[in-house]
């Protein structure tokens, strides 16, 4: 299992120096090239996540129900 996570995560790593490029093109892009809910890759690859997790509806249920909870605070 551990190697299998390392070779999963060998070939999805980021260099740190290109890390924020896809978030900073995200939120300085005009809206028309965004689609709300997408999935987009470095750098502005709108694609479909191919991991269980990243595709798993339930989970993404209780990840929204979780950060809704947590925000309501603020």
């Amino acid at each position: 299992m551990q190697l299998e996570i390392l070779v999963f995560f060998s070939q999805t790593w980021t260099p740190v120096e290109e890390g924020p490029y896809n978030q900073t093109w995200a939120a300085t892009t005009v809206k028309s090239n965004l689609e709300s809910g997408a999935y987009y890759t470095p750098i502005a690859v709108k694609t479909k996540p191919d991991t269980k997790h990243a595709n798993d509806e339930k989970l993404a249920e209780t990840l929204w129900e979780w950060t809704q909870k947590e925000l309501a605070a603020y």
